[in-house]
């Protein structure tokens, strides 16, 4: 981003989800949307549709514009494609990023796992910088190809907790209360809608309470 934009010219960033493009633009890329909202803005333009100055500002192409489309793994193909073509008739680069290993889009995707496998341009970052622990960058890559053997490390090292369901939901539970009245910012996470629902209310009661 801080190269294109000394050398080349202005940078868009794209991302899934408005709350992930808050985070690009926090983390240095100062023009971030949603897809959702850039393709939106676009097929105004194309369409003669009347959009705002700050929408035609932040989303209409220019010649030598890179697009960062952040996390692109999550991004449905359809949406990928639409992307590339708007850039094509602009005269602006795409740049896709992310990981094919992460979970891919709740829509029709995997179109980016497939193109990192069969496009010549492709780099890949293969130093893991999130960890100090050497044991841990390690670990995380073989967790990452779905290796289970790994698994035994993080029990080794106290990291993963075991019970019934019901034990399980109660711990997180506590947990997360425990973390958010003490200012934390923490996440409880589900695996259905109607567990979601069940943690929420009891959350609510509590915190009312």
């Amino acid at each position: 981003h801080d190269v294109w934009t000394q050398e080349c010219g202005p940078v868009i960033g794209l991302t899934v989800s408005q709350r992930a493009a808050r985070v690009l633009s926090d983390e240095g890329v100062e023009n971030a949307a949603n897809i959702a909202k850039f393709l939106d803005t676009n097929r105004r333009l194309e369409s003669g549709t009347a959009v705002s100055d700050e929408d035609r500002n932040a989303c209409q192409l220019r010649p030598g514009q890179l697009i960062l489309v952040d996390e692109a793994s999550m991004a449905e193909t359809g949406q990928l494609d639409e992307i590339r073509r708007y850039a094509d008739l602009a005269g602006a680069k795409v740049l896709y990023v992310g990981d094919n290993a992460q979970l891919s889009s709740v829509g029709s995707g995997g179109v980016f796992s497939q193109l990192t496998e069969d496009l010549p341009n492709v780099h890949r970052l293969d130093e893991v910088m999130r960890f100090n622990s050497e044991w841990e960058k390690e670990a995380s890559l073989k967790l990452r190809k779905g290796e289970v053997d790994v698994l035994a490390e993080y029990e080794t090292r106290g990291r993963l907790r075991a019970g019934t369901r019901e034990e399980m939901v109660e711990a997180s539970y506590q947990s997360w209360l425990v973390d958010h009245t003490g200012g934390k910012d923490a996440v409880l996470i589900a695996p259905t809608t109607a567990q979601a629902d069940e943690l929420a209310a009891r959350a609510r009661a509590d915190l009312v309470r």
